[in-house]
């Protein structure tokens, strides 16, 4: 559990960082949330897992259109919950 809390931490420093660099609407902050949300779709956290999985869907559709390798990662994702 240590180490999930340690990569949490790690991950939201990421998307933070992605965030200011890049804004809310590129590929590394739909990377970013789709990270965070498997590692709550591990800790049993469903609904944070949602959200920020639904998040990282939100982007990749919107960049990429329905037929994109993201996007089916994302929907795999959301698959699992």
């Amino acid at each position: 559990m240590g180490n999930l809390k340690k990569a949490e931490e790690f991950l939201t420093k990421a998307l933070t960082t992605c965030l200011k660099l890049f804004g809310e609407n590129h590929r590394d902050v739909a990377i970013c949330d789709n990270s965070l949300g498997n590692l709550y779709l591990n800790l049993g956290y469903l609904q944070k897992a949602e959200e920020f999985l639904m998040r990282a869907m939100a982007i990749s559709l919107e960049l990429f259109g329905e037929n994109n390798g993201d996007v089916a990662n994302c929907y795999n994702n959301l698959g699992n919950l």
